[in-house]
């Protein structure tokens, strides 16, 4: 029958979803798909988007990135974790992520990160960072 093709969208929620996110955006959906496929593929893409967190807050403290990291560290994964600082527009950056147990910074997708967008940080946290635009935590 002609119309079997098109029982799934009855039949699954995530792909009616998907189906309206389609006629939402149309063509820009279609660009974005594109786009993840050009970056390394939906499960990097879900991956990413899944240990990924985002917060905005008027000042960051050191307090609050501490606690972050003590949330996610692993001892089993984890050597340590980057905390890194840019200026991005009107707002202070900064992206916290581990460091696996060879030292180096784990990749979005396999790890959790956090990306504040602030406009300051706290005395504490500036003193830790001086006048470098990266600090490692052990």
């Amino acid at each position: 029958m002609i119309f079997d093709d098109f029982n799934f969208r009855d039949d699954d929620e995530f792909i009616r979803e998907m189906t309206e996110l389609v006629k939402k955006y149309g063509k820009k959906a279609c660009e974005c798909f594109s786009k993840i496929q050009e970056a390394g593929g939906w499960q990097k893409f879900v991956n990413t988007a899944w240990y990924g967190d985002e917060k905005e807050t008027d000042i960051f403290t050191f307090k609050d990135c501490l606690e972050w990291v003590k949330t996610y560290y692993d001892k089993e994964k984890h050597s340590g974790a980057f905390v890194a600082k840019k200026q991005g527009g009107n707002k202070l950056l900064i992206k916290i992520c581990f460091a696996g147990k060879d030292g180096n910074p784990l990749p979005d997708e396999e790890s959790h990160y956090l990306i504040v967008r602030c406009n300051d940080l706290d005395d504490n946290f500036k003193n830790q960072f001086g006048d470098k635009n990266t600090i490692i935590l052990k």
